[in-house]
């Protein structure tokens, strides 16, 4: 509540009081000379101080004003409820609490009064101020440190109760809109909910800056902050022992695989690198200390998918799977290379002839004979006499008999990729 002061109000006890007492009633005429508090928005603070000695006093707030008669709260400030008489000294007076309640340059500066840490969980976070919040109030903004980052819809309580965190449009949060390790913004709107006004990855979204899973493509080899390289490399926390990045600021992307790809196509390993099973969730495995392989976009196109959202297109029908299937997003089809079957040849004819006839037509062929009995030859006064090579005639018979043409070309793999620029394609966490 607000504290409220005023110049100069002083007056006395009209009515005794004692320890249980919830009212005094101060001289008459003197009530106007007060603050005149909102009841349960505004307070101010009240000294009695004994006529007598000027030794005892009690400090209370007063919640509302009827004339004369003010509604207080007793003891405050380490002070004891006692008995007061008439014309003891009923003051506004400057106390240790009241300044207290001053903030000062440094507090300001640290936003003491309004910067807390989460000690909750994912998704339902817990945080408490100082002084402590007991009830909402409306535009009180406060700025939290995350211990996790949160996988959906998300509450907060600062102590006066668990409440929805939505977007400015009232929308409950998607995954990734707060990141463990940093800071995030709401303003309490009094009475639903607390309104995530942080620049949030859904808000940076809309506004077309890269968010978590986002791709991007540079014909360099660089490392970018915010960044990591699609590389079938894993990712996880301190601890993990994963290949290209081990930190909580991985955290997000990991959960971005683990939620939106199966363990065949972003498979979970060990801190060991021994490939494993999923546990309860993105964020249990995180904190496990387990590894995630990142997406492997090395040598690889991008094809919007058969479906995507809308009737089957068949444009990728009978395209080879690596992995996954043409209407499931992320999977991986298509080959660079690929050395042709037959049956993936088009239809044609061979070049050349072999005379226009079929298996059986009748033909003649000439036979030649040489040495008709095969001996050695004749030798006349002991020299060898070469022997006249003898046709032995035609056949016109029908034999069957095939004719072939000589083989030609490799069977190996041909290309399949068209020309373009090869470089880094990188994921944003």
């Amino acid at each position: 509540m607000i504290l409220l002061f005023a110049n100069n109000a002083v007056s006395t006890i009209a009515s005794p009081l004692t320890p249980t007492s919830v009212s005094v009633q101060v001289a008459p005429g003197t009530g106007a000379l007060f603050p005149q508090p909102i009841v349960g928005q505004q307070f101010f603070k009240l000294t009695f101080v004994d006529a007598l000695t000027g030794l005892e006093n009690e400090i209370v707030h007063v919640t509302q004003v009827v004339g004369d008669v003010f509604t207080i709260v007793r003891g405050q400030e380490g002070t004891q409820a006692l008995s007061w008489l008439v014309g003891d000294a009923a003051r506004n007076m400057t106390t240790a609490g009241t300044q207290s309640n001053f903030i000062q340059v440094q507090q300001a500066q640290a936003g003491a009064t309004n910067t807390a840490v989460d000690t909750g969980t994912p998704n339902s976070y817990v945080a408490a101020l100082s002084p402590v919040v007991t009830t909402r109030i409306f535009g009180l903004l406060v700025r939290i440190k995350a211990a996790n980052s949160n996988t959906g819809a998300s509450t907060l309580n600062i102590g006066a109760g668990s409440f929805p965190i939505t977007n400015p449009d009232g929308s409950a949060l998607g995954a990734g809109a707060i990141i463990a390790g940093g800071f995030f913004e709401v303003v309490d709107d009094g009475v639903e909910n607390y309104q995530l006004i942080s620049s949030s990855q859904q808000a940076q979204s809309t506004a077309g800056a890269a968010t978590t899973g986002d791709i991007k493509f540079r014909p360099t080899s660089e490392s970018i902050a915010g960044w990591i390289v699609a590389n079938a490399t894993t990712i996880g926390n301190t601890g993990s022992n994963a290949t290209q990045l081990a930190g909580p600021t991985a955290a997000n992307l990991f959960a971005w695989h683990w939620n939106n790809f199966s363990n065949t196509q972003a498979p979970v390993f060990t801190s060991a690198g021994v490939p494993t099973t999923r546990g309860a969730n993105a964020a249990a495995d995180f904190a496990a200390l387990k590894q995630i392989e990142v997406l492997d976009l090395r040598g690889t196109a991008m094809y919007g998918m058969d479906t995507m959202g809308a009737g089957a297109t068949t444009l990728l029908s009978g395209v080879p799977v690596v992995s996954g299937a043409a209407n499931l997003a992320g999977s991986i089809l298509g080959e660079n290379l690929h050395a042709l079957i037959k049956a993936e040849l088009a239809a044609h004819n061979h070049g050349g002839a072999t005379g226009g006839m079929s298996a059986n037509d009748p033909h003649s062929h000439t036979v030649n004979a040489y040495n008709n009995g095969g001996g050695a030859g004749i030798t006349t006064g002991g020299v060898a006499q070469p022997i006249t090579p003898q046709t032995l005639g035609t056949t016109t018979a029908s034999v069957a008999h095939t004719h072939s043409i000589s083989n030609d070309g490799s069977g190996a793999a041909h290309n399949n990729a068209q020309r373009g620029i090869v470089g880094f394609v990188y994921i944003k966490l």
